[in-house]
Protein backbone atom coordinates (compact mmCIF):
# COMPACT_ATOMS: atom_id res chain seq x y z
CA UNK A 1 0.00 0.00 0.00
CA UNK A 2 1.39 3.23 -0.88
CA UNK A 3 0.33 6.39 0.57
CA UNK A 4 1.51 9.93 -0.58
CA UNK A 5 -0.01 13.67 -0.98
CA UNK A 6 -1.98 15.23 -3.06
CA UNK A 7 -4.06 18.29 -4.64
CA UNK A 8 -6.77 19.88 -6.31
CA UNK A 9 -5.95 20.74 -10.16
CA UNK A 10 -9.83 21.11 -11.58
CA UNK A 11 -13.50 20.75 -11.06
CA UNK A 12 -16.43 19.14 -12.71
CA UNK A 13 -20.19 19.46 -11.43
CA UNK A 14 -19.84 15.70 -9.75
CA UNK A 15 -16.03 16.09 -8.09
CA UNK A 16 -12.47 16.97 -8.53
CA UNK A 17 -9.54 15.86 -10.79
CA UNK A 18 -6.20 15.67 -8.43
CA UNK A 19 -2.79 15.12 -9.14
CA UNK A 20 -0.50 13.32 -7.38
CA UNK A 21 3.11 11.54 -8.46
CA UNK A 22 2.88 8.07 -10.47
CA UNK A 23 4.08 5.53 -8.64
CA UNK A 24 1.69 6.29 -5.79
CA UNK A 25 -1.53 5.61 -8.15
CA UNK A 26 0.67 2.37 -9.14
CA UNK A 27 0.14 -1.16 -7.87
CA UNK A 28 3.31 -3.17 -7.27
CA UNK A 29 2.14 -6.38 -9.29
CA UNK A 30 0.94 -4.27 -12.69
CA UNK A 31 -1.86 -7.07 -13.43
CA UNK A 32 -3.77 -5.82 -9.82
CA UNK A 33 -6.37 -3.83 -10.02
CA UNK A 34 -6.02 -0.83 -7.51
CA UNK A 35 -8.08 1.10 -5.49
CA UNK A 36 -7.56 4.38 -4.38
CA UNK A 37 -8.77 6.08 -0.87
CA UNK A 38 -8.44 9.40 -1.13
CA UNK A 39 -8.79 11.70 2.81
CA UNK A 40 -9.00 15.57 2.18
CA UNK A 41 -8.14 17.78 4.62
CA UNK A 42 -10.84 17.72 6.55
CA UNK A 43 -10.94 14.10 7.17
CA UNK A 44 -13.33 12.55 4.87
CA UNK A 45 -12.41 10.04 2.83
CA UNK A 46 -13.40 9.43 -1.01
CA UNK A 47 -13.08 6.81 -3.52
CA UNK A 48 -10.98 7.62 -6.41
CA UNK A 49 -10.58 6.66 -10.12
CA UNK A 50 -7.66 6.37 -12.18
CA UNK A 51 -7.70 8.65 -15.18
CA UNK A 52 -4.24 9.12 -16.48
CA UNK A 53 -0.48 8.14 -15.37
CA UNK A 54 2.76 9.08 -16.84
CA UNK A 55 5.99 7.44 -15.47
CA UNK A 56 8.32 9.11 -17.76
CA UNK A 57 7.41 12.65 -15.49
CA UNK A 58 6.41 10.46 -12.53
CA UNK A 59 2.68 12.28 -12.39
CA UNK A 60 -0.68 10.88 -12.21
CA UNK A 61 -4.25 12.49 -11.78
CA UNK A 62 -7.67 10.86 -10.41
CA UNK A 63 -11.09 12.14 -10.38
CA UNK A 64 -12.83 11.84 -6.79
CA UNK A 65 -16.65 11.79 -7.15
CA UNK A 66 -18.45 14.10 -4.81
CA UNK A 67 -15.01 16.28 -3.53
CA UNK A 68 -15.06 19.88 -4.07
CA UNK A 69 -12.33 21.59 -2.49
CA UNK A 70 -10.61 24.73 -4.41
CA UNK A 71 -8.33 24.04 -7.34
CA UNK A 72 -4.95 25.22 -7.81
CA UNK A 73 -3.53 27.39 -10.26
CA UNK A 74 -0.71 26.59 -12.04
CA UNK A 75 2.09 29.22 -12.52
CA UNK A 76 2.26 30.88 -15.26
CA UNK A 77 6.32 30.81 -15.46
CA UNK A 78 8.81 28.23 -14.13
CA UNK A 79 10.81 29.40 -11.09
CA UNK A 80 13.93 31.09 -11.59
CA UNK A 81 17.02 29.94 -9.15
CA UNK A 82 17.00 31.15 -6.37
CA UNK A 83 13.01 31.85 -5.80
CA UNK A 84 11.09 30.99 -2.36
CA UNK A 85 8.93 27.84 -2.70
CA UNK A 86 6.56 26.21 -0.36
CA UNK A 87 5.71 22.45 -0.09
CA UNK A 88 2.31 21.21 2.05
CA UNK A 89 1.92 17.23 2.12
CA UNK A 90 2.31 14.73 4.67
CA UNK A 91 5.75 13.47 5.14
CA UNK A 92 5.50 10.24 6.95
CA UNK A 93 1.94 10.24 7.58
CA UNK A 94 2.14 13.17 9.39
CA UNK A 95 -1.02 15.31 9.36
CA UNK A 96 -4.36 15.20 10.88
CA UNK A 97 -7.56 17.18 10.22
CA UNK A 98 -6.71 20.57 9.14
CA UNK A 99 -3.08 20.21 10.27
CA UNK A 100 -0.85 19.82 7.89
CA UNK A 101 2.97 20.53 7.40
CA UNK A 102 4.05 23.26 5.39
CA UNK A 103 8.00 23.75 4.48
CA UNK A 104 9.45 26.73 2.73
CA UNK A 105 13.06 26.41 0.56
CA UNK A 106 14.62 27.22 -2.54
CA UNK A 107 14.18 26.54 -6.37
CA UNK A 108 17.64 25.63 -7.32
CA UNK A 109 17.29 25.00 -11.14
CA UNK A 110 16.72 21.89 -13.45
CA UNK A 111 18.93 19.48 -14.63
CA UNK A 112 18.29 16.80 -17.19
CA UNK A 113 14.74 16.05 -16.43
CA UNK A 114 14.35 17.12 -13.10
CA UNK A 115 13.21 20.55 -10.81
CA UNK A 116 15.66 20.29 -7.83
CA UNK A 117 14.35 21.81 -4.55
CA UNK A 118 16.15 22.43 -1.11
CA UNK A 119 13.10 21.15 0.38
CA UNK A 120 13.03 18.24 3.35
CA UNK A 121 11.26 15.19 2.17
CA UNK A 122 10.62 11.89 3.17
CA UNK A 123 8.21 8.92 2.48
CA UNK A 124 4.54 10.36 2.01
CA UNK A 125 6.02 13.81 0.45
CA UNK A 126 5.40 12.22 -3.18
CA UNK A 127 2.87 14.48 -5.08
CA UNK A 128 2.77 16.89 -3.03
CA UNK A 129 2.59 20.21 -4.34
CA UNK A 130 5.32 22.91 -4.39
CA UNK A 131 3.94 26.51 -4.73
CA UNK A 132 5.58 29.90 -5.59
CA UNK A 133 5.45 32.63 -3.08
CA UNK A 134 1.96 33.57 -4.93
CA UNK A 135 0.63 30.03 -3.92
CA UNK A 136 0.51 29.04 -7.58
CA UNK A 137 1.90 25.70 -8.69
CA UNK A 138 5.38 25.02 -9.69
CA UNK A 139 5.52 21.40 -9.29
CA UNK A 140 4.89 18.46 -7.32
CA UNK A 141 7.03 16.62 -5.46
CA UNK A 142 8.24 12.68 -6.63
CA UNK A 143 11.09 11.86 -5.19
CA UNK A 144 14.42 12.90 -2.89
CA UNK A 145 17.89 11.86 -2.01
CA UNK A 146 17.72 9.38 0.56
CA UNK A 147 20.91 9.79 1.93
CA UNK A 148 20.33 13.89 2.20
CA UNK A 149 16.57 14.17 2.13
CA UNK A 150 16.85 17.87 2.11
CA UNK A 151 16.54 17.75 -1.86
CA UNK A 152 14.06 17.24 -3.55
CA UNK A 153 12.72 16.17 -7.01
CA UNK A 154 10.04 17.59 -9.55
CA UNK A 155 9.00 17.50 -12.30
CA UNK A 156 10.47 20.58 -14.84
CA UNK A 157 7.57 23.44 -14.63
CA UNK A 158 7.50 22.53 -18.82
CA UNK A 159 6.42 19.42 -18.22
CA UNK A 160 3.33 19.55 -15.58
CA UNK A 161 1.89 22.48 -17.54
CA UNK A 162 1.85 19.92 -20.93
CA UNK A 163 0.71 16.36 -18.24
CA UNK A 164 -2.16 19.23 -16.68
CA UNK A 165 -3.55 20.71 -19.71
CA UNK A 166 -3.99 16.96 -21.53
Amino acid sequence: VFSGSGFVVSNTATGSIIATAAHVCMAEDPRAEMEYSITDIDGKSYEGKLLKTQVKGDMCVLYVKNLYKPALKVANRAPRPGDKVYNIGAPRGIWQPNMVPMFEGIYNGDSGKYAFYSLPANPGSSGSMILNEKGHLVGVLHSVYTRFPEIALSSRHKNLLRFIKK
